[in-house]
């Protein structure tokens, strides 16, 4: 079985945002949009779900698993609505897409740590079968989740054994420097990721709450390549810096990835797939492609895998059985 765990729900026409994003057709479908000086396309394929479906099937995947990711972040920023009623509404519309392909999709759930209202949202979707976990941005508005504000969500996640997909805002920190070449998205995004992943790790948040189990998307970011300069700031240590400032963690840094960690193969690179595989272990991996957004079949990241000459065990796992023990979904 082949599974994709990096697929992400259309976003919903609605004026308020199309207005504020200032959306404008493309040729040849989709559209472009310009939000806080940051421009972004938005392919055919994203917004034509049934497309989706048939690139999907036609590649070899057998099960989707859906994630109305960024959407909640950037709506709230636009029109300042309470967080969990908007979560309710854009995790409702991703339940209807899942009714209409109730075979080959499961839902991730939306919700923001940094308010507490949600964790009656997050209850209510996780009462239904076709929801799997939940997903957040890996910063919210320029905050991350080391802050006091989120320790209900680390605490909840935890004691329901709740699988997290950790994914990069439509914005990431840094964005005002990001306005050309799609730096936002191709370099700022992984970059976020490492930052957000970094700060819980520092945080003694996996100490608090040992059985987090937290999917990190394209590779884990930029989290790899810098989790040795983390790891020399440890072993120096903190002695001088202001209080608030050093970091509680009980153990080295890079051994995280291997306990509350797990990362998706979306990146075109073979050989940082091979890495990760090769850092995080071939349990940790799991197939992901972000197709829709990025309109690229996700036969080339499954040819990418079979590439890397793996045992067909590990090969197995890193295509499909992985996510399902990750998900716990049905064989």
């Amino acid at each position: 079985m082949i599974i994709d765990v990096h697929a992400h729900t259309p976003w919903a026409a609605n004026p308020t945002i199309t207005d504020a994003m200032s959306f404008r057709p493309r040729p040849g479908g989709g559209f472009t949009s310009t939000f806080k000086g940051v421009s972004a396309i938005a392919y055919r394929d994203f917004m034509d779900f049934p497309r989706q479906e048939e690139v999907a099937r036609a590649a070899g995947v057998d099960l989707r698993v859906l994630s109305p990711a960024m959407a909640l972040n950037v709506v709230v920023a636009i029109t300042g609505a309470a967080p969990a009623a908007v979560a309710r509404q854009i995790n409702d519309a991703a339940a209807e897409i899942q009714a209409e392909h109730p075979n080959t999709v499961v839902t991730l759930a939306t919700v923001t740590p940094f308010d507490p209202d949600c964790r009656a949202e997050l209850e209510r979707c996780l009462q239904r079968p076709d929801v799997v976990g939940v997903v957040i941005d890996t910063s919210w508005q320029g905050r991350f989740y080391d802050e006091p504000d989120c320790e209900w969500f680390w605490a909840y996640c935890a004691q329901h054994d709740v699988p997290i997909f950790l994914h990069p805002p439509l914005l990431p920190y840094g964005y005002e420097l990001m306005s050309r070449y799609k730096l936002e998205e191709t370099v700022g995004r992984p970059a976020d990721t490492a930052m957000s992943a970094t700060r819980l790790i520092c945080a003694g948040v996996f100490d608090r709450h040992p059985g987090l189990r937290i999917l990190l998307a394209h590779m884990g970011g930029a989290l790899l390549p810098v989790i040795g300069r983390v790891e020399m700031g440890y072993r120096l240590g903190y002695e001088g810096l202001p209080d608030g400032q050093a970091a509680v963690c009980a153990r080295r840094p890079s051994t995280y990835l291997r306990t509350n960690f797990w990362v998706d193969t979306m990146g075109f690179n073979p050989a940082q797939t091979a890495a990760v595989i090769d850092a995080f272990g071939a349990d940790r991996v799991l197939l992901g492609t972000d197709y829709g957004p990025v309109p690229i079949s996700p036969a080339e990241h499954i040819e990418i895998v079979r590439g890397l000459g793996l045992d067909a065990t590990d090969e197995a796992a890193v295509l499909g059985g992985n996510a399902q023990r990750f998900f716990s979904l049905a064989a």
